[in-house]
């Protein structure tokens, strides 16, 4: 498993399965263990909270990342905001 770099570009709906020519430089695809992992290590999260809610977030991520320019660590931030209800 890759690990996740909150500083690369998230990918986009758009990028998602997309051929390598078609996905912007500096993106990197995440998936439901990066996102654990990384909340957990970040200190974000305890295990039994961020199991939830990678799961949650990866089948979510489109919605936290339409604008082209987000980054992995902006998107999980967004995410886990919304997840606190603040």
């Amino acid at each position: 498993m890759d690990k996740l770099d909150p500083n690369a570009l998230a990918e986009t709906g758009d990028e998602a399965g997309a051929p390598p020519e078609d996905v912007r430089p500096g993106v990197q695809p995440v998936d439901e263990d990066m996102i654990r992992v990384h909340v957990i290590e970040a200190g974000e999260l305890p295990e039994e909270s961020a199991r939830p809610f990678a799961r949650w977030l990866h089948e979510t991520w489109y919605d936290f990342n339409e604008e082209p320019g987000n980054t992995n660590g902006g998107t999980i931030a967004g995410a886990l905001a919304f997840w606190r209800g603040q």
